[in-house]
């Protein structure tokens, strides 16, 4: 499976002179360590993947992206993600190629929902008119805050439907060099910057 990843120059040095990188979930820069709050969703997460065969064997969680503003298979277009990444961070994107049983699939927009800890929408509740969906979202909120945390929870799954487009990310445990095909480095420029 074709997909992109976005590392620091230091992920992608060690990478060239261990042969492979394995996540430090204590780095600054791991997703992990980033934010207490996301702790919980990413074991969910980690437990998701063991639960479809995914073995993290203490190589730690490698985040790519399979499917960009709606379209797969391209590579991500690096002026967006210099916009997209810290203002002088040295960067630079992979294109690699991963086994596809090797490979979570997941759909962005549900996966900030599900990291927030909030109901994932169903594309029938995304199609509804707009004061309809207030309708249904004010009663959401009206239940009983136990209620609606188990009614929550039980639409987490939605996080692995990606059918509806838009951008699709990938994981994966292990970054290893046989994978990579291409590399293209690049500097952060932060939200705002121009070209």
């Amino acid at each position: 499976m074709r997909l992109w990843t976005v590392q620091t120059i230091d992920v992608y040095n060690q990478v060239m002179s261990a042969g492979g990188y394995r996540v430090n979930p204590n780095h600054p820069d791991s997703y992990e360590s980033q934010f207490e709050m996301f702790k919980e969703a990413y074991a969910w997460l980690h437990g998701k993947a063991a639960e479809r065969g995914l073995a993290d064997n203490g190589r730690g969680m490698i985040w790519a992206w399979y499917c960009f503003n709606g379209e797969s298979r391209r590579k991500p277009d690096v002026r967006t993600l210099r916009k997209e990444s810290t203002a002088g961070k040295e960067l630079c994107c992979m294109t690699l190629e991963v086994p596809d049983d090797k490979v979570l699939l997941m759909d962005s927009d549900q996966w900030q929902c599900r990291l927030s800890g909030f109901a994932c929408v169903t594309a029938e509740q995304e199609a509804m008119d707009g004061d309809v969906y207030l309708r249904w979202l004010d009663g959401l909120y009206a239940m009983p805050e136990a209620d609606r945390r188990q009614y929550d929870a039980s639409t987490w799954d939605l996080v692995f439907d990606t059918s509806r487009g838009g951008r699709t990310e990938a994981v994966f445990f292990g970054l290893e060099r046989s994978m990579i095909k291409e590399v293209q480095f690049f500097t952060g420029a932060g939200w705002g910057e121009e070209e």
